[in-house]
């Protein structure tokens, strides 16, 4: 726009913006900046698995959401008059939770150019002085991860997590808060130097001479040393503290994120197992937010109770600098069979948590089978392993704690009876060989804890590479995958060939289909033909292992999951509801819907009929696993949960499974509404009266189409198949291949 605007026009846009602003100023300000580098930019891509507030994107997720289209950013405090031109564009949030993007900025004439995500003007100029009376002093830096002007303006924050190993990256650049420790530590093993030298003078000095006013000086220093001392531990334990938290947050928040990001095949190994594996990061946290580095900061600094026993004993100091790597020996060589032991143990806990998880999901299936003895043979077996593990890592602990110990004793009667020669001899004082025992005590504490420490650490180390093989699953290619915004959303499977892991049949073989956009077809076949198989691959949960399956002229695998699930709205056979109320499992797939947008899908999926008895109404609420509601209630509140996002495609796989006659009745007559709104609808059935809805119906067997035409002439062929093996009994039935016509039929 001109920059001639008038000042008196800014104003106006200001106050505007400040007091209506978009629907959502960050995500559209986020998809501005990645198209203006060039970057194919996906909103349901940026939002997809964020934990977001009312459904907006917030200035907390904003980095995590840019680095999915490889872009660094970092929230500043920064007045506009301190932006540096060179950063631009920058996101400037203003008043009111609003933002604008910053694109040019000339400090000489007071000019800016911007744009407002409300605007359909694009970018405009406005005077500087408008800008900052409307920004509330914080600006958000972006540039593509690989730019230089990443590293010279800002330390890389959370999208950066994503650049280097997902554990250590972020230990690494706590720099700040271990370099804290490390300082607080110095000073509280120097401070710890000040009780031995107070009883060696009181012990030489004060008692021999009575020097009561020396002893009151000594006590008076002692105690200020101490109170600073209390004073550092407490710093450290804070800064710690703090280093840990934000660590802890940052790495829960990268695993989660992998977890729901993996993909579906991953999740074959067994949903027990997994979860225990990710239980193994309490472990490995506690490596970074406990006394471990507690210990590990003393263990560096025992050199100075080491250089101060020999300037008060000299030679009576290689009595603890031979113990130090006696301990160290010891503890090493009780690594090994230690090492073999946790490993042992995390493999036990996997299959125990594997075999709870397993048995309190399918609880009611064991007790319908009268299976409880199985299940608890299995909990007893897998107990017995873990405790036979779990009390071998407890005998090679108390073994390196022992040995330790042993040591400890062994310098303390070495350092007493040296130190009596020594004293007889004249060559010490009694008040030094005091000092140095408690000397030699210091010295041999961190000893201690260090070899927990390691035992720690090994534990550690062992539930790190569990984590690491968790981290490796491959995932979906979401956040590099291109954005696409396809208005034709035709479907084709194309010579699609696909195969469970360690399936040893394909599912589909060879599968040929397309689907025109606003058809309605009916997929039927026998259990395990392969019709749920293709709503998986549609909806983009597996990849095939042959072939290619494409949804609007692109294959799913180009596609942004988040966006390709935004077209294909899928329902499968098991409704999986999830402990809230009725309105929270409605919109999860979209949080910002509205009052209107709940009520439509509500009355459209017949919710209403079992809410409105209630006296919360949607507000209801849903136990764990829809805890509560029937099956057809389940059924009807997933098919809402897909409604809400108003895809192009619906997927229903056998959604009249969990009904009864009227319940059916009543889906037909609520996905003859839906069938009407234009979308394509994909029906797996093996029920009759849901067959009234579509035009075309699509016959599998072994993964392939036997079958494929007109509804009519489809079930006229089956029929006339069931009267011939009726009146031909023993013989086979002729197969017989309905042509598709071009066209709807």
């Amino acid at each position: 726009m001109d920059a001639k605007v008038s000042d008196a026009g800014n104003t106006e846009a200001m106050k505007d913006a400040a007091s209506s602003g978009s629907s959502d100023p960050l995500l559209d300000c986020l998809g501005f900046v990645a198209r203006r580098f060039g970057i194919s930019f996906s909103p349901a891509g940026a939002l997809s698995g964020l934990p977001l507030k009312n459904g907006r994107l917030d200035e907390e997720n904003f980095p995590r959401a840019a680095t999915r289209f490889g872009l660094s950013a970092r929230t500043l405090a920064r007045n506009v008059y301190d932006i540096p031109a060179m950063v631009l564009p920058a996101v400037v949030l203003l008043k009111n939770g609003d933002a604008c993007v910053l694109t040019n900025l000339d400090k000489k004439r007071h000019r800016a150019k911007i744009f407002y995500p409300h605007e359909t003007v694009g970018e405009r100029a406005i005077d500087l002085s408008k800008l900052a009376e409307a920004a509330i002093g914080a600006v958000i830096y972006i540039t593509p991860e690989s730019s230089p002007t990443a590293e010279a303006f800002y330390s890389a924050s959370d999208p950066a997590e994503r650049r280097g190993h997902w554990f250590f990256a972020p230990v690494r650049r706590a720099w700040g808060s271990w370099l804290q420790v490390v300082i607080a530590a110095f000073m509280v093993n120097l401070l710890g130097l000040t009780v031995p030298f107070f009883l060696m003078n009181v012990y030489d000095r004060v008692i021999p001479n009575l020097a009561i006013p020396t002893l009151f000086a000594l006590t008076g220093g002692v105690v200020i040393a101490l109170m600073f001392d209390l004073l550092l531990r407490q710093v450290r334990a804070l800064v710690l503290d703090r280093a840990g938290r934000r660590i802890d947050m940052g790495l829960s928040a990268r695993l989660f994120d992998q977890l729901m990001r993996l993909r579906m095949t991953e999740h074959q190994a067994g949903t027990g197992v997994l979860a225990s594996q990710v239980r193994e990061f309490d472990t490995v946290r506690e490596v970074f937010t406990s006394q471990t580095v507690i210990a590990v900061t003393d263990f560096v600094f025992i050199g100075i109770f080491i250089f101060a026993i020999w300037t008060i004993v000299g030679p009576i100091a290689w009595v603890p600098i031979v113990a130090i790597p006696v301990v160290l020996i010891l503890t090493l060589l009780i690594r090994i069979p230690l090492a073999r032991a946790i490993r042992l143990t995390q493999d036990e806990s996997n299959r125990r948590h594997g075999v709870l998880v397993e048995s309190l999901v399918g609880m009611e299936s064991i007790r319908a089978a009268n299976a409880e003895g199985v299940m608890q043979r299995k909990w007893e077996e897998a107990v017995a392993g873990s405790a036979r593990a779990g009390a071998s890592i407890r005998l090679w602990s108390a073994l390196v704690m022992h040995l330790t110990t042993l040591v400890q004793q062994a310098v303390g009667v070495i350092t007493i009876v040296w130190g009596v020669f020594l004293v007889a001899e004249g060559s010490i004082t009694v008040g030094a060989l005091i000092a140095t025992n408690i000397l030699a005590g210091r010295v041999l504490a961190p000893l201690a804890n260090i070899a927990m420490t390691l035992v720690r650490a090994q534990q550690g180390l062992s539930a790190l590479r569990s984590i690491n093989k968790v981290m490796k699953l491959p995932t979906e290619a979401g956040e590099r995958a291109q954005a696409r915004e396809e208005d034709n959303t035709g479907i084709e499977f194309r010579d699609v060939t696909f195969s469970y892991p360690g399936a040893t049949a394909p599912a589909l073989n060879g599968f040929k289909l397309r689907i025109e956009p606003g058809e309605r077809i009916a997929i039927i076949g026998r259990i395990g033909s392969g019709k749920t198989t293709i709503g998986k691959l549609l909806a983009g949960f597996h990849d095939p292992t042959e072939g290619s399956v494409i949804v609007g002229g692109s294959d799913t695998r180009a596609h942004n999951p988040a966006d390709l699930r935004k077209v294909i709205g899928y329902v499968g056979q098991s409704a999986e509801l999830f402990s809230g109320t009725l309105r929270d499992n409605i919109v999860m797939g979209r949080p910002q819907a509205s009052d209107e947008e709940i009520a439509r899908v509500v009355q459209l999926t017949g919710i209403d009929r079992f809410s409105s008895g209630h006296p919360l109404g949607l507000m209801m609420p849903i136990g764990e696993r829809g805890l509560g509601l029937s099956g057809g209630q389940k059924q009807a509140v997933a098919m809402a949960r897909v409604l809400i996002r108003d895809p192009d495609v619906l997927f229903l796989d056998e959604p009249s499974s969990a009904l009864d006659t009227a319940a059916e009745q009543a889906l037909v007559m609520e996905l003859k509404k839906i069938a009407e709104s234009g979308r394509t609808l994909i029906v797996c059935t093996h029920s009759g009266a849901l067959l009234s809805i579509v035009e075309r119906v699509v016959l599998l067997e072994q993964g392939k189409i036997v079958a494929d035409g007109p509804r009519d002439e489809v079930i006229a062929m089956l029929k006339d198949k069931a009267a011939k093996r009726k009146i031909e009994p023993g013989k086979a039935a002729t197969k017989r291949k309905v042509s598709v016509t071009k066209g709807k039929p």
